[in-house]
């Protein structure tokens, strides 16, 4: 796909979750217009990996003509992969577990490589199947060997993808430093008196008590608690849910940015960064500044910050939150958006 008239997008979050995954999406869009210069760019949004439509019973199945057939006589955005010159998938953190909405993003894949023999770029995601579920194992098999190029943001999903599947992917990152660039180029403000922090994927009592030994030692270093929220629609029910009940008792003040821009600006002017999401911790590391995190419902952080060479960063036990916390503010942390913006271009690199 050295060009195309008409390239197709899925997965798109750019009106998902949080502004971080906004970002994300809006810089992978940036840069496949400016890698395949194409007339069109359609965009499916990530909804629609979730919408109703015929799915395969069998791995077999995923290169079958009649069960593709099926698929796309009930899939409502089916129309977009016939009429795409070339597929990119973003696929972000949805190629883990074996969900219907994963299983439906692996059968688009295959039907896309195998029935449509359209080019097929996966990019910007991280993957991590049921190892101990063979039957699922195969599915994800017979996915990525139809796509032509595969690009993963961590070191943990190469590994996974070479050693479970055989596969040769290339090794990027998130493409949210794309769209952070130029925030990382303006001035942070003096004096600002606050921390950010932010509940985790998979939240549960353990991790709450990490959040909330970390969160008691900024509130002693005398700091403003802010936990921040925000996306632009269809924002993630489980952080508001987690900021609802756990913010006060943390003594926490909600604040939902209300666009991309003031999302990036109060975690670029925090005196402090505690977060157990993936794209707030890579809003920090391009913008600059101490943070540490947790949690997390796959191990993409820890692998991440393993390749940027930061892995004392992540607390993985409540003792360990304060020690971590004071380790992070003896470090020196330069905003970083122009090297991970380099490593994120590598995505669309064949």
């Amino acid at each position: 796909m050295a060009s195309a008239t008409n390239v197709c997008i899925l997965n798109d979050t750019s009106e998902w979750y949080h502004w971080g995954c906004h970002g994300s999406s809006l810089g992978l869009r940036g840069l496949v217009d400016r890698r395949f210069q194409p007339e069109t760019i359609t965009i499916v949004p990530i909804k629609m990996s979730y919408a109703p439509s015929h799915l395969p019973e069998t791995p077999e199945e995923m290169s079958d003509l009649r069960s593709a057939e099926a698929f796309l006589k009930t899939w409502p955005a089916a129309q977009s992969l016939i009429e795409a010159d070339g597929i990119v998938i973003n696929g972000e953190g949805t190629l883990h577990g074996f969900a219907a909405h994963v299983k439906r993003l692996l059968f688009i894949m295959a039907i896309c490589g195998r029935v449509l023999n359209k080019r097929v770029h996966l990019v910007n995601h991280s993957v991590f199947p049921p190892v101990g579920d063979p039957a699922a194992l195969a599915f994800y098999r017979a996915a990525y060997h139809s796509a032509h190029h595969v690009a993963v943001r961590e070191s943990d999903s190469l590994r996974i993808l070479r050693e479970r599947f055989g596969l040769a992917a290339r090794l990027a990152f998130d493409c949210l430093p794309l769209t952070l660039e130029s925030a990382a180029l303006q001035p942070r403000r003096d004096g600002a008196d606050y921390a950010v922090i932010t509940g985790t994927s998979a939240m549960d009592e353990a991790r709450f008590g990490v959040l909330k030994a970390g969160t008691m030692r900024l509130v002693r270093a005398g700091l403003r608690v802010i936990w921040l929220l925000g996306a632009p629609k269809n924002p993630a029910t489980d952080e508001a849910d987690q900021a609802r009940l756990c913010a006060a008792p943390l003594g926490a003040e909600v604040i939902a940015a209300s666009s991309f821009e003031e999302w990036a600006r109060l975690i670029r002017d925090a005196r402090f960064v505690f977060s157990g999401r993936f794209h707030y911790v890579i809003a920090r590391l391009c913008l600059g500044g101490p943070f540490v995190t947790y949690g997390g419902n796959t191990p993409k952080i820890a692998a991440m910050l393993r390749d940027l060479n930061l892995p004392g960063l992540l607390v993985e036990a409540e003792a360990d939150a304060v020690p971590t916390i004071d380790l992070a503010n003896r470090i020196a942390f330069p905003p970083r958006a122009a090297e991970l913006a380099e490593r994120a271009r590598a995505n669309m690199e064949s």
